[in-house]
């Protein structure tokens, strides 16, 4: 009798292993059309990334934006329970038997744009032949003729961005600007604009002109279709 039961629970432990291996049935896919964002931001002429005269010069760039990213929604259902199940609901051998079930496996795609900011970069040149103060010079960014306020200001004091001198013949480190664009529309107007720079100096160093400097640009939304497959499969999952 005991090697009766010894090789009943071997021929059990066998069925329920090699049902629970068993390579997934795939299913028939399904062909959908999905929408591919891109967003993008260009500079809009006659405007020039760098402007200034020789003395200073002021380079704006704005950083490329990502575009949507390729994802995966997974679901799964479980199907009835069938005579081709290895266990039988409610049969259980201690250490062996968990019960195996047969479940369809769904595999959406879809595309979604990472959360991201609006940025762009700020270089200055100085070639004053002596430092250049920007304690009193500020930056402006509009959006569709409407100003941007940070913690409720309207402009942005260059000196609170980083430190408000340039030694002559030196480049500023990269200043940044940053714009939310979670709701920003597609086509919209970005005019960045940079009040009071010196641009000219006497012997002594005092400022004998100041200018400001404007950037116009454009943030636009490219949109186009590409087919992907939703994909299914049939599967046997132990359920313990």
């Amino acid at each position: 009798m005991k090697y009766f039961i010894g090789a009943f629970i071997i021929i059990l432990s066998f069925l329920i292993n090699g049902c629970a291996t068993r390579p997934p049935i795939e299913l028939p896919s399904q062909n959908i059309t999905l929408k591919y964002k891109k967003p993008k931001i260009e500079l809009v002429p006659p405007s020039n990334r760098t402007q200034g005269n020789k003395k200073v010069l002021i380079t704006v760039n704005a950083l490329k934006l990502k575009g949507s990213e390729l994802k995966y929604k997974v679901k799964y259902k479980k199907l009835p329970m069938d005579a081709s199940e290895c266990c039988i609901a409610g049969l259980s051998v201690t250490g062996l038997c968990s019960e195996v079930r047969t479940f369809e496996k769904t595999v959406i795609p879809y595309y979604e744009i990472p959360k991201q900011d609006l940025v762009f970069e700020i270089l200055i040149e100085n070639h004053l032949g002596h430092i250049l103060y920007l304690d009193r010079s500020v930056v402006t960014v509009e959006v569709n003729d409407e100003l941007v306020y940070w913690s409720g200001v309207r402009y942005l004091p260059l000196s609170n961005l980083f430190e408000d001198i340039i030694l002559p013949d030196e480049e500023s480190e990269p200043i940044k600007i940053t714009i939310p664009i979670d709701n920003l529309l597609s086509p919209s107007k970005i005019v960045l604009t940079i009040y009071d720079i010196p641009t000219d100096v006497d012997a002594a160093g005092n400022v004998r002109e100041r200018s400001s400097y404007k950037w116009n640009f454009r943030y636009i939304v490219e949109e186009k279709m590409v087919q992907k497959q939703i994909t299914k499969e049939r599967i046997k999952l132990k359920i313990h």
